[in-house]
């Protein structure tokens, strides 16, 4: 599997996902495989498309690796920082191939 693209991403208290399209991901118009390591503080995510608030969502916890396996889980990736008055930095790979079960 190639990397093609990564993207940094900071999380707030306002529930974020990542930017598509030049030059943020290369000539591909959506990735099969994204990847990061969270860094800085906890996270709480949903890859349903809704917005994750504070205390809903999937738990991520500070230097915890993640894998999105689909294009959909991908495109609908939203967090939000579990303390409002923290931060934490994805820097997320992506890779135009399909990733490993």
């Amino acid at each position: 599997m190639a990397t093609f693209s990564s993207q940094q991403l900071v999380i707030g208290n306002s529930p974020v996902g990542f930017t598509f399209g030049p030059p943020n991901i290369g000539p591909l118009k959506m990735p099969f495989y994204a990847s990061f390591v969270l860094e800085n503080a906890p996270i709480r995510v949903l890859t349903s498309g809704e917005d994750p608030t504070n205390t809903y969502g999937v738990p991520i916890d500070e230097g915890q690796f993640v894998e999105l396996k689909t294009e959909t889980d991908i495109e609908n990736f939203r967090a939000i920082v579990q303390d409002p008055t923290t931060t934490a930095t994805l820097t997320v790979q992506f890779a135009n191939a399909k990733g490993e079960d």
